[in-house]
């Protein structure tokens, strides 16, 4: 607890488990030693967010096929991720940055990984993808720098950490191709 107030986390759970993806947005510079990892109960992590990017060298009236993690209600299911402190005006950023995604309390659905950390007074939030944005475009794919970040992202927190990760994504058959994305985090 910070001066008698419950801290607001938010839990990354896809591209703002990468520090550089989340400092670009709350114009920071946070390592991955301040991002304590956390387990989400009763989601589970998917690819299935339709967003804005395109196929490299696509012509402008080709529609936005890329897709990005997700996470979906599912009683049986928990994914890893990171927990991110914030201030209020850093939440407004992020959800500024998560169009299209609402803001969910999840305070009672996560449990941080460190004990000193779960017996702090804290309130965490996560973003779910709108139920418009979980239907995917025919070409659908996921963006190759996308990608790169999410794993670069998860092997910042170690090896049983990536491994997890991987173990709470539901898998997929999309295919992996370059792409521009309006609002890439890591350049």
């Amino acid at each position: 607890m910070t001066d008698g107030h419950t801290s607001i986390y938010i839990f990354g759970y896809g591209s703002l488990i990468h520090p550089g993806s989340a400092n670009t947005t709350l114009g920071r510079s946070a390592t991955p030693a301040l991002f304590p990892t956390a387990t989400l109960t009763y989601y589970a992590r998917c690819w299935s967010y339709a967003t804005s990017m395109r196929r490299s060298g696509a012509a402008e009236d080709d529609p936005a096929r890329g897709v990005a993690l997700n996470i979906v209600p599912d009683i049986q299911a928990h994914c890893n991720g990171v927990l991110i402190e914030v201030t209020p005006e850093e939440l407004a950023r992020l959800d500024d940055r998560e169009t299209y995604y609402d803001r969910v309390d999840v305070s009672y659905q996560t449990l941080p990984d460190d004990l000193d950390q779960a017996a702090e007074a804290i309130t965490v939030y996560t973003y779910v993808g709108q139920r418009e944005k979980r239907r995917l475009p025919p070409g659908a794919f996921i963006s190759t720098r996308y990608d790169a970040v999410v794993r670069e992202g998860a092997a910042l927190y170690g090896e049983d950490f990536a491994q997890a990760f991987v173990q709470t994504t539901r898998p997929h058959t999309l295919p992996i191709r370059e792409a521009v994305y309006p609002n890439d985090p890591v350049k």
